[in-house]
């Protein structure tokens, strides 16, 4: 095959065919097409979108790229959960053991903090010599063991996606629908699960902060997803403020542990137990809503899913002496004070994950290191009354970022009415 004609063919908005991609995507891998041909490739999908069927041919083609996931020998119905991330999004980390405290399996392949959002590496790394980087041997192993394992991309698995999301980071082609679902979705596959949960964030703090487009991406994962073969589910959920009270890595570990324990009850859990409720009931655990409701909330008080929690971090050679709160996070260094009275209408999401990566609790590029301890506590939440001079953030900090203060103090709003009330759930489909 040709490569010129394959990018002329997509640059004249002709559809290719499966072998004419896959060429592609081994040529690449194996560093027999150069970067600026890919490039070129990248730009003409980006401009003419792939159709479904070539969006599933380049899903495949990356997926088998390296290597794929087989749990079929494991009796039990394999899970996992995915979201397009936002500002304090710590859900997977309380909701893997919560599943496997009821029977799933939980294979759960994570990635890091991506632009303002973090990432599921860097918050299970807040924990004390926790290691993320399991063989696909290891990965089995633990996940017999624990029902449930966490872990890092390796160099073998889906390394097309690897080299992809570095070129369409540098060449203005990331927010191509049909080029962000192969690359979720050639992950998510290649996991060996039989369900993938999607929670699909929109607002200003989420990569889709329109609803049109989230629902566009939503759907076409959602599509993707039962043309392979798998069960699928997905929420359009808000992230027009951070999700829960904390954002920041060891910040987000302790709520979880929080909400593990049942001592936290607030936006984070009321979305866990959601989506943990779909999922029992899309593969038809319990009779009721009622009932569902009922086995989620044993599984926190009888301490089961917190034991699960216990149980990962000790196979994955974390040490589970160090989560307490001072291990986890500073103290607080400062506080960010409303200067009037009334109503929060407005979080600027997006600007306090800015915030959050000058506090150095993600990333501006990739090889800049992370403080995990650094974070905030959201304490006041929209629609709630503020008095002025109470506290909207604290901060918890080693020393003063300047450039981070700035930005939480413009980074809401204060009126004398509330605003329309906002859905945490907006829709779901294939539950």
């Amino acid at each position: 095959m040709n490569v010129p004609e394959i990018i002329r063919k997509k640059r004249d908005n002709r559809n290719l065919s499966e072998s004419e991609i896959r060429f592609l995507i081994n040529g690449y891998v194996k560093n027999e097409i150069p970067d600026y041909q890919m490039s070129a490739f990248l730009m003409a999908s980006f401009l003419n979108k792939l159709s479904r069927t070539e969006t599933l041919f380049l899903t495949k083609s990356m997926m088998e790229s390296g290597e794929v996931y087989n749990f079929s020998d494991i009796e039990g119905i394999k899970v996992d959960k995915h979201s397009t991330g936002g500002v304090g999004d710590k859900v997977s980390i309380p909701l893997s053991p919560i599943l496997a405290s009821l029977g799933f399996y939980v294979p759960m392949v994570s990635g890091r903090s991506l632009g303002h959002t973090g990432g599921t590496l860097d918050k299970l790394e807040s924990i004390k010599n926790f290691n993320v980087n399991l063989t696909k041997e290891e990965f089995k192993r633990i996940l017999l063991q624990n029902k449930m394992v966490m872990a890092g991309q390796t160099d073998s698995f889906v390394p097309a996606d690897k080299k992809l999301y570095a070129l369409r980071d540098v060449t203005g082609t990331v927010e191509s629908i049909p080029l962000i679902t192969s690359s979720i979705m050639s992950k998510k596959l290649a996991e060996g699960i039989d369900l993938l949960f999607l929670d699909v964030k929109t607002g200003n703090g989420a990569f889709m902060k329109n609803y049109d487009d989230a629902k566009i991406l939503a759907d076409n994962m959602f599509d993707l997803g039962e043309m392979m073969g798998k069960k699928m589910t997905y929420i359009i959920s808000d992230m027009s403020q951070p999700l829960g009270d904390y954002a920041g890595n060891g910040c987000e570990v302790f709520e979880s542990i929080s909400i593990l324990k049942g001592e936290t009850h607030n936006e984070a859990s009321s979305l866990i137990e959601e989506i943990t409720c779909m999922i029992m009931k899309k593969n038809s655990v319990g009779n009721s809503d009622e009932e569902r409701r009922k086995k989620y909330k044993d599984a926190i008080e009888s301490g089961r899913a917190y034991e699960k929690f216990l149980n990962m971090i000790h196979s994955q050679k974390g040490d589970i002496r160090s989560l307490k709160r001072e291990d986890l996070m500073y103290e607080k260094k400062l506080e960010i004070n409303a200067e009037k009275s009334g109503y929060l209408t407005e979080f600027d999401t997006y600007s306090i994950g800015i915030a959050l990566i000058y506090m150095k609790a993600g990333r501006f590029k990739k090889e800049d290191s992370i403080n995990h301890k650094t974070g905030i506590k959201i304490e006041k939440h929209l629609n709630e009354y503020v008095n002025k001079g109470e506290t909207v953030f604290s901060v918890f900090a080693d020393m003063r970022y300047e450039d981070a203060e700035k930005i939480l103090k413009n980074s809401f709003e204060i009126k004398d009415t509330k605003k329309n009330e906002i859905k945490l759930v907006k829709i779901s489909r294939g539950v």
